[in-house]
């Protein structure tokens, strides 16, 4: 539970489009590549006894996956990261 914040852009060759597709759902030629920003997360439910967490972000387009780096122990993790796919 709780709030990821995310950006996606779609970039192709060298000019850019914003991705207006709302699921998600998109297919790219090769010479197209998706950009996703995993921006910060937030209202996440504490997983640990001490009442944190140590939260990361898996984003998957396809078959291909990423994850973000764990940030220890909050609630409320600001990522700034980006992945390319």
């Amino acid at each position: 539970k709780g709030e990821v914040l995310v950006s996606m852009k779609i970039f192709v060759g060298e000019k850019e489009a914003d991705m207006e597709n709302d699921d998600g759902m998109v297919e790219l030629s090769s010479s197209r590549r998706l950009l996703v920003h995993v921006d910060r997360a937030q209202n996440l439910v504490a997983m640990d006894s001490n009442g944190s967490s140590d939260p990361y972000v898996i984003v998957r387009f396809g078959k291909a996956q990423h994850k973000t780096r764990v940030v220890k122990r909050t609630l409320s993790p600001n990522y700034q990261e980006d992945f390319i796919f």
